[in-house]
């Protein structure tokens, strides 16, 4: 488990909801823009 901070057989939860909060801020941001 050490040196892997997704986890081998865990890696699809932390993956899916660390996507969602780049997709979050990543549509902050483009509303920032506009």
């Amino acid at each position: 488990m050490q040196g892997n901070p997704w986890g081998i057989s865990e890696r699809r939860e932390p993956v899916s909801s660390f996507a969602k909060i780049m997709e979050e801020e990543l549509a902050k941001q483009l509303h920032l823009e506009e």
